[in-house]
Order: structure tokens, then sequence, then C-alpha cells
């Protein structure tokens, strides 16, 4: 079964995503499941922060996942005290930072 989140990314990271992504030849909901595999199913967040979306400043975007990704996102945010959206922000915006440098190595 799929589940449909609508979330809210800044919009700056929705671009650069969509950017990031189109060079690598994925999709940015590819991206953003990928990034919820690294980053969100582990025990401990590593450097967890909630990153705030100001009412002006986002793009509202929606992302099918599996029942797997679905749960893994609900049950860390419930774990984490935190939304399931900050959650998935965080995890793109790692990602992002991620294959940006990742690529800035490679000269690409």
């Amino acid at each position: 079964m799929t589940h449909t989140i609508t979330m809210r990314l800044p919009k700056e990271l929705a671009d650069n995503l969509t950017e990031l992504a189109d060079n690598l030849g994925l999709t940015r909901s590819e991206m953003i499941r990928t990034a919820i595999l690294k980053y969100v199913v582990v025990d401990n967040i590593p450097e967890y922060s909630q990153l705030k979306v100001s009412s002006n400043d986002y793009v509202r975007s929606s992302i099918k996942l599996n029942d797997l990704l679905f749960s893994i996102v609900e049950n860390q945010a419930k774990n984490n005290h935190t939304s399931v959206n900050s959650l998935i922000v965080f995890a793109a915006q790692k990602t992002f930072d991620y294959y940006s440098e990742l690529l800035t190595k490679l000269d690409l």
C-alpha cells in the first residue's frame, strides 16, 4: 500500500533538490525516499535539528511512501517528538549537502 504525504519544503531546498536530482538522473521524490533510508532509519538520528519553515518560504508537494517508509518516518517522528514533515526536511537537507559535496569533489 502507498501513502501520499503532503510536505512543505523550504523553497530554496526544493529548488536545489530538483536541480541536483536532474543532474543525477533522479526525481526529487526518489532523492527524498533515499534520504529517509539514509538519515531517518537509525535509533539515534545524527545531528537532528528541526528546521523552521516560514509560511511564506515553502513549497508544498506530495510524495508517495510505501508502508515501510511511511512507518519509519511516522515512528521516528513520534520517538523524536517532532513532525513527519520536519524529519523529511532534515533528511532532504542532509542528502542535498552530501551529494553537493560529492559532486564538488568530483569536479562535476
